[in-house]
């Protein structure tokens, strides 16, 4: 799928249409940039499976700039490469992809709140790139 129209996110867990997946505008992300994310690379395999590079890390690296913002993610690591998977498979992926794994304090209040998490996957089609 390619038109965002048809993208399926995953936000906290629960598979939503791209244009139900928001956030509040008030929320401290978009008020002072209050989110970590990862940008995964996804192939997908001649028997239909799905090798996502380095997964591990870039969970373990989302959970260690997470401890570092003090943001409690509420969600354990294999929760989470369980939902990257789910999500992959929910938008009908059939070639390469891009994953945004991203990790926002969606709560309104000060820049110092670090409640009211949301966790937000979404993938979409993006070929390999080619080099010279």
């Amino acid at each position: 799928m390619s038109d965002k129209k048809d993208r399926i996110i995953c936000m906290n867990g629960e598979m939503l249409p791209h244009e139900n997946a928001t956030i509040s505008i008030g929320a401290v992300a978009l008020k002072y940039g209050a989110q970590i994310f990862e940008g995964l690379r996804c192939y997908r395999m001649y028997d239909g499976t799905f090798n996502v590079l380095a997964m591990e890390q870039h969970v373990q690296r989302l959970f260690d700039s997470a401890r570092i913002m003090r943001i409690k993610i509420p969600f354990t690591s294999e929760e989470i490469k369980t939902q990257i998977i789910d999500t992959l498979r929910a938008n009908k992926l059939t070639s390469d992809s891009y994953i945004r794994l991203a990790c926002s304090v969606g709560e309104d209040g000060p820049i110092t709140s670090t409640s009211g998490i949301v966790v937000s996957i979404a993938a979409f089609a993006q070929g390999r790139k080619d080099f010279p």
